[in-house]
């Protein structure tokens, strides 16, 4: 799984592993799930569901107009990696969007289902009484959920004074029920200095504003204007250009201030509520490096320079396989680094990231040659 704040490089380097460990992409983007927003999603280019031909999942899936959380793209997300698992593929996580990530790794506790005559009441009231009033709202039934929950975040806070309606109950008071998640991820979470992740969003966003507003244009003309999609980052100001109510240099650097504040909220969100490893911002090829690294030392042993069958079994759980042994699913990537020693033929463990470089087909034929058909 990568993680990390948009503008981090969390697409090119989970391409970058694809490529090198025989991976399939699952996006974690509450964005890049709707069919009509391109320029301002950072969605990479698919042809025929690939990127670069390597399969790229969970783009392009929604109308504007359908509402998504993080329970629904958790149980695609699982699914999808039992697919991508199923061939033999190493699946891997890929967004900015912090609860879907977290979703996926801890599960959530059970909630009724949407209403969506009530959604539509709730939504209206939106429109006539705006944000703030729904917040206040919201603070008088769960304050709880309330202090957890921006203002400007309208479908979570539609979500929660939703599950209040339906049951009665604050929805921050299920939010400790009992939940089912996927353990083992490997976690890698991509870290820039402030000043350097404000220089490469203030380049994306002069990028991307002249194809974001053309994109606004379009949907303007089309009369949408309040779908769950549209309150989708740099859309909102795209959109009051394009309809006239925001001189376009007024619009762009509302979209400026808005990404570099959601961008330090990720990057507060990401360091307190997601462990894992951290890649320090750098080249691709730097990143890259670290990246293999870091799952190099998942399967580093704990003591005595052996990997044993519990040093097996918890690295099965972080990679995938690719193979039809074991020892193809634990040691796919590091085999190469790795010699047979110790009474019960335990491996001991060559460190280095350059053990993780080796070409597939000789990692396989090492590790079947060590584990043996299963």
């Amino acid at each position: 799984m990568i993680g990390g704040p948009t503008a981090s490089g969390k697409t090119e380097l989970a391409l970058a592993l694809a490529r090198r460990l025989g991976g399939e992409i699952v996006s974690a983007d509450s964005r890049q799930l709707y069919r009509d927003l391109q320029a301002g999603t950072a969605k990479p280019r698919r042809e025929g569901g690939c990127v670069e031909a390597i399969p790229y999942h969970l783009i392009d899936c929604l109308e504007l107009s359908e509402a998504f959380d993080a329970g629904r793209f958790a149980g695609m997300a699982r699914g999808l990696c039992e697919e991508i698992r199923a061939r033999g593929k190493l699946p891997i996580l890929a967004g900015g969007t912090g609860l879907y990530l977290r979703a996926f790794l801890e599960g959530l506790p059970q909630m009724p289902q949407r209403h969506p005559p009530l959604r539509l009441r709730l939504e209206q009231e939106c429109r006539e009484r705006g944000r703030g009033w729904l917040h206040q709202r919201l603070s008088r039934v769960d304050p709880a959920a309330a202090a957890r929950i921006p203002p400007g975040n309208i479908q979570r806070l539609i979500r929660a004074l939703e599950v209040w309606e339906l049951t009665g109950k604050p929805i921050s008071s299920l939010w400790d029920g009992p939940r089912k998640g996927e353990d083992g991820a490997l976690v890698l979470k991509i870290e820039w200095p402030p000043r350097a992740l404000a220089t490469r969003i203030l380049e994306r966003a002069r990028a991307t504003w002249p194809g974001l507003l053309a994109e606004a244009r379009k949907l303007a003309a089309q009369g949408r204007r309040s779908e769950p999609g549209l309150e989708s980052l740099g859309y909102r100001e795209a959109l009051l250009c394009a309809r006239g109510e925001l001189a376009p240099e007024k619009a762009f650097a509302a979209l400026l201030r808005a990404t570099l504040a959601y961008a330090k909220r990720q990057r507060t969100w990401f360091r307190r509520q997601l462990n894992g490893v951290v890649i320090p911002g750098g080249s691709p090829e730097e990143m890259l490096e670290k990246a293999l690294a870091a799952v190099a030392a998942v399967l580093r042993p704990d003591a005595g320079g052996a990997l044993g069958p519990h040093g097996l079994r918890a690295a099965a759980s972080v990679l995938a396989p690719i193979g039809n042994c074991v020892g193809c699913q634990v040691l796919r990537a590091a085999a190469s680094g790795c010699e047979r020693t110790g009474a019960h033929g335990e491996l001991s463990w060559a460190p280095s990231a350059a053990s993780v470089l080796a070409p597939r087909r000789q990692v396989l034929a090492a590790v079947r040659a060590w584990a043996g058909p299963s």
